[in-house]
């Protein structure tokens, strides 16, 4: 057998495509056989194109470009973002709507690059969760006047299908929100980071009754400074979507709002009314929103179109 020299650049690309490997197996489902993408799958990657171009000179060293992670990341999604898209649940469709205007761009397994891989298994170590059970990362643009507002990722309990649909996708237990920013100013690093450590307020969702379930567990955890009751959703998984007066859901608002005070977090919700704001300031809430941009902008031009009917 004829053994042909490797240039250190064939070894780096041979050495990316084990990690890109690696990676692909990582996240598969447990229990699912080995996934070995072709040639033009690993061609097209993001993460070759990246190699190629000599931004990354080896699987374990981090891009460089801008001389910070933040600034990749952001270059990165420049001419991959597109619609925002929401999953509708019940059609098991992923489609935009116009509770979401904003702009994404998801880095699946094909469009990944190590960056996003490195962010991925830092977040997985933090909480102890395997790399196959996350979802692809995305990094998120809104443009002036672009928004999220309330909408409702979930499944009706008492549709035939809501068993296979968590079955097949899972429980979303925890959303991590990195902001990135481009425009950093120069000054005293040790001051900033303080600042920074200082300004940071960290919001736990308590959404799912696996969320309630370990409410005390996570108000305990150091750095947590809210306990958000996301109450649609928590009524959706406790059984009774939508029905706030059940004893179950009241019963869901004591536990919060204790374990907050015991741990000395602040509870939060999103309060669609002066009526519903004063009703939860009284349970104990002592962070709370006030309505969405939609409602609010209906109900100052509700007021104004009243005012002129009434003369």
């Amino acid at each position: 057998m004829t053994r042909i020299p490797l240039s250190p650049h064939d070894k780096t690309l041979i050495l990316q495509a084990i990690t890109w490997l690696r990676i692909v197996n990582d996240a598969r489902p447990a229990g699912s056989p080995p996934v070995y993408p072709g040639p033009a799958d690993i061609e097209s990657s993001a993460l070759f194109k990246r190699i190629r171009a000599g931004l990354t000179p080896m699987p374990w060293a981090p891009p460089t470009r801008h001389g910070q992670p933040a600034y990749d990341l952001i270059e990165n999604a420049r001419g991959r973002l597109s619609r925002a898209l929401v999953y509708e649940a019940i059609s098991r469709e992923v489609v935009a709507k116009p509770t979401r205007t904003n702009t994404a761009a998801v880095f699946n397994i094909v469009a990944t690059d190590f960056l996003s891989v490195l962010a991925q298994l830092r977040m997985s170590a933090c909480l102890g969760v395997p790399l196959r059970q996350f979802e692809a990362l995305t990094v998120l643009h809104y443009d002036e006047g672009e928004e999220i507002t309330e909408h409702y990722d979930f499944v009706d309990p008492n549709l035939p299908s809501y068993a296979q649909e968590i079955a097949e996708k899972g429980d979303r237990v925890v959303t991590f929100l990195v902001y990135l920013n481009d425009d950093y100013q120069g000054g005293d690093v040790a001051e900033k980071m303080r600042m920074i450590h200082e300004r940071t307020l960290v919001i736990a969702m308590i959404e799912t009754a696996k969320g309630l379930d370990n409410v005390e567990a996570i108000a305990a955890v150091p750095g947590v400074d809210v306990l958000w009751l996301g109450h649609f959703d928590l009524t959706n998984f406790l059984g009774i979507p939508g029905d706030f007066s059940h004893p179950r859901y009241e019963e869901a608002i004591k536990r919060i709002t204790s374990a907050a005070s015991r741990h000395g977090k602040a509870a939060g919700y999103m309060a669609a009314d002066a009526t519903l704001g004063r009703e939860y300031l009284a349970h104990g809430f002592r962070m709370i929103a006030t309505g969405t941009d939609q409602g609010l902008l209906q109900a100052a031009i509700a007021g104004n179109i009243g005012a002129w009917r009434s003369k």
